[in-house]
């Protein structure tokens, strides 16, 4: 064989190695691809109350970031510390075929022995009713060095010796998101003394009858 046979046999030899190599590549990246994206089309599990957990609280602890709880009608005598990033849905009909908070009321009981709920970044509080919370700050709802979304709850019957006898909020994010309090009635709570300035927070739509309903302290106000 010619010395320029044998560079040529060469050269396709390591043509082919090259080729093989690359193929092999981009099958692997190909690969990493496809686990990325479905790892980032995970759905957000759905955690009920009480067919898969029996009490709300523990819904909550066994739920990750991005998860929601579906909460069935009826009265559950519990103090709730939320979870970062989860979101709490009342109002559910009892099959969990659909969902009213005001037809199928969910209700939480703090039997007078702290806040009904305490609050957690990113969490969100939708269709419920709280009531017979007492505290020293914030009876039916208290959110401190966070922020939070509130919505579509009845606030009722609770107490505070100090502020808030319905919602406490304090020491707010000095920047936007804000505790976002929306379409809710906030009533017949009862506070030992009332803050005189209420920031750090957006309200939409709520209604606050008779009594210590929201304080909010150590924030930004609302322009700021």
């Amino acid at each position: 064989m010619s010395q320029q046979a044998q560079l040529s046999g060469g050269i396709s030899s390591a043509r082919r190695q090259s080729s093989a190599t690359y193929l092999k590549l981009s099958a692997l990246l190909l690969r990493s691809l496809l686990l990325m994206m479905m790892a980032a089309t995970v759905t957000a599990a759905v955690i009920k109350v009480p067919d898969d957990q029996s009490s709300i609280q523990a819904a909550i602890n066994a739920a990750s970031s991005g998860d929601v709880i579906w909460v069935a009608q009826g009265t559950y005598q519990e103090n709730l510390t939320l979870k970062a990033g989860v979101s709490l849905e009342g109002g559910w009909k009892s099959d969990f075929s659909a969902r009213n908070w005001t037809a199928w009321a969910s209700i939480v009981d703090g039997n007078a022995s702290g806040s009904v709920v305490v609050g957690a970044s990113g969490a969100k509080l939708d269709g419920f009713t709280l009531r017979n919370g007492q505290a020293t700050n914030g009876g039916g709802i208290r959110v401190e060095n966070t922020a939070m979304t509130i919505r579509n709850n009845t606030v009722e019957d609770n107490k505070a010796s100090g502020a808030g006898g319905g919602i406490y909020i304090s020491a707010s994010p000095k920047a936007p998101p804000y505790t976002d309090i929306g379409n809710n009635l906030i009533r017949r709570n009862e506070v030992g003394t009332v803050a005189a300035v209420c920031s750090g927070y957006t309200s939409r739509s709520s209604v606050f009858q008779a009594g210590g309903g929201l304080s909010c302290q150590a924030g930004p106000s609302p322009a700021a």
